[in-house]
């Protein structure tokens, strides 16, 4: 379970990432 939330941060950070440029 943690390593899907890890995942999910993940994905998450890169599409914040994706966003800001």
């Amino acid at each position: 379970m943690i390593m899907e939330k890890v995942g999910i941060k993940k994905e998450t950070d890169i599409t914040s990432n994706t966003r800001r440029q």
